[in-house]
């Protein structure tokens, strides 16, 4: 049987001199019906514009945006409008010079740093197209496969998603407490709004997981550990087992992916 998340296991006669009687109830991996995924890929990517190019304005438009970020204020803004803001912190830019931009780090001059900041305006409009295709495609594989999930996956999917969430208000200093009560709402009522999502996501992962079966696709061992590695080192308490569960599951996420997008022809 190919099982998945804990058990539940009763134990059902227990006496002396009597043999132990026990039944164990798992969830198993359920069955994966897929549409033509390769044809589904291909027609999401046909569908999906071309990267449009990095413009000259697109460049100052970025420039601009990190002289604001340098600029020191002390005033109160909370009151004023995006467009007062800006103007308040355009009277004091820093001038676009060689000095202010090595101030920044890594840039020997002007022109150095602009071409660096059409490098980084390129690669991250890559990755915003090469995103939005992927949602593309896992919203077509959702759609047209044929899965009951399992409620085990679900509940381990709002769970993770719970713990974002938490992560998220701590980050922003505000207690769970104090957030359900503004908003007026239990964590039962936030899981229940949580739960499509929840079983969207665990879908989409059962699908990946069939998909890597079919094409035989795995990350290689070395890659995995280097992963691990990585998050065991900036995570402290993080358990080996489950990191290696988790990069094992990127890591092959992103083969199926890669798989998915090369199916142009």
């Amino acid at each position: 049987l190919d099982v998945i998340g804990r058990p539940e296991i009763q134990i059902t006669k227990i006496a002396i001199d009597n043999p132990l009687e026990f039944k164990i109830i798992s969830a198993v991996v359920p069955e994966v019906k897929l549409d033509d995924y390769k044809k589904i890929a291909k027609e999401e990517i046909t569908k999906q514009k071309e990267v449009e190019p990095v413009t000259d304005k697109d460049i100052e438009d970025a420039i601009l945006k990190i002289r604001r970020s340098r600029v020191n204020h002390d005033h109160n803004h909370g009151e004023m409008s995006e467009e007062e803001h800006n103007k308040l912190l355009d009277s004091s830019l820093p001038e676009l010079n060689d000095d202010f931009v090595k101030s920044l780090g890594q840039f020997s001059d002007v022109n150095d740093f602009k071409d660096k900041v059409k490098e980084m305006l390129i690669i991250d409009r890559k990755d915003q197209a090469r995103e939005k295709k992927r949602i593309a495609i896992s919203d077509k594989l959702i759609e047209t496969s044929s899965i009951i999930v399992p409620e085990v996956l679900i509940e381990s999917e709002t769970k993770r998603i719970e713990a974002q969430f938490g992560e998220d208000i701590a980050r922003m200093g505000i207690k769970m407490e104090d957030y359900l009560n503004h908003a007026k709402k239990t964590i039962d009522d936030i899981k229940k709004e949580w739960r499509p999502h929840a079983e969207k996501k665990a879908k989409l992962q059962l699908i990946l997981n069939e998909i890597a079966k079919i094409e035989k696709l795995s990350p290689d061992p070395k890659e995995i550990e280097n992963e691990v590695n990585h998050i065991v080192e900036h995570y402290k308490d993080a358990d080996r087992d489950r990191a290696f569960i988790y990069a094992e599951t990127v890591l092959t996420n992103e083969k199926v992916y890669s798989f998915l997008e090369s199916q142009t022809k």
